[in-house]
């Protein structure tokens, strides 16, 4: 539920929240909501319990799974490299210091076939 809302655009439980309730007839097919919709008190206290590298990881198998069964790129029978894009950015206003030595950089790995980063990460 908490990433279906967040994917539509909700900021936060009470968002996550209204979300439930607007889909209450639609989200039993992927968990189960006998009980209800959670609360907004009841996500706060259950977000911070999350493992941010398992929670990256579940979306990516489940990409790459998309993959195997959906792709149509000429090389998928052979042993061609994939295409990837690799780019950097730099967090515009993001930096403390007068020489902006301390500005947030990101990497990503965008899956140029498929449309969807693959990764995202803080550079150092």
């Amino acid at each position: 539920m908490v990433v279906s809302a967040v994917t539509t655009g909700a900021d936060g439980p009470d968002e996550i929240e209204s979300f439930g309730g607007e889909k209450l007839d639609w989200l039993p097919k992927f968990a189960d909501f006998e009980s209800g919709i959670p609360s907004h008190d009841t996500i706060t206290r259950a977000l911070p319990l999350t493992k941010p590298a398992a929670f990256q990881k579940a979306p990516l198998q489940w990409h790459a799974h998309l993959c195997e069964i959906n792709w149509d790129h000429p090389s998928k029978d052979d042993d061609r490299p994939v295409p990837v894009a690799i780019d950097g950015k730099t967090a515009r206003g993001s930096y403390t210091d007068a020489e902006k030595s301390d500005a947030i950089h990101i990497a990503s790995v965008w899956a140029t076939e498929n449309g969807v980063t693959l990764a995202q990460s803080k550079a150092d």
